[in-house]
């Protein structure tokens, strides 16, 4: 049996763990992190702290197996991203020292991204407003029924105040991840260094 229930504080700890384990799984021959809440500050940490109301746990059996999280005007997150949840991360983690880009292993772009990233927001994206993040445990990616259950939830709370739009990002390279999002009625959308990233968008 599926449920999705609104994100509490006391759900940070279970979130953390499920972004950590899909990134373990999608980066199998990528060396162990020395850092353990990395790929979680960076991927989901942001939104635990700044949008709380658009996110949903989703549990399967009683075992968290996933969350579904967005922001309801990306432009706005961005912004609250850079003023509040960045220095945060600075000082958590130090820079990594000066060396050639292509040098930097996968932790330490994650650290220099906390220094350098400045995101914008295509004006393409402009009637989708609201940016969306989704994991899911291999046991629940096996039933799409449950990520159309917890879209569903998250949509209606989105639309509710307003949006009339999601995107999502995800790495080109991860065809699984842009697939399993078709299948919930995304399309990617044209825009510039989609061989690096694709932008997936959906109205609701």
């Amino acid at each position: 049996m599926c449920e999705v229930r609104p994100y509490t504080k006391e759900d940070e700890g279970s979130i953390y763990e499920v972004c950590q384990t899909v990134y373990e799984q999608q980066s199998t021959n990528q060396p162990g992190l020395e850092h353990p809440q990395l790929v979680a500050d960076r991927q989901v940490g942001g939104f635990l702290t700044l949008s709380p109301e658009y996110t949903f746990v989703i549990e399967y059996r009683g075992e968290v197996c996933g969350y579904v999280t967005a922001a309801l005007e990306a432009k706005e997150f961005n912004k609250g991203i850079q003023n509040n949840w960045i220095p945060i991360m600075q000082q958590k983690y130090s820079r990594p020292g000066s060396t050639a880009e292509n040098s930097l292993t996968p932790e330490q772009e994650m650290m220099e991204s906390f220094y350098t990233d400045e995101p914008v927001l295509p004006e393409k994206l402009t009637p989708f407003p609201s940016v969306l993040q989704m994991r899911l445990l291999p046991t629940a990616m096996q039933d799409v029924g449950i990520a159309k259950r917890a879209l569903a939830v998250l949509t209606a709370a989105l639309k509710a105040n307003g949006s009339n739009g999601i995107h999502v990002e995800i790495p080109a390279q991860d065809t699984a991840a842009i697939e399993f999002h078709t299948k919930l009625g995304f399309f990617a959308l044209a825009l510039e260094d989609s061989d690096i990233t694709k932008v997936l968008v959906r109205s609701i």
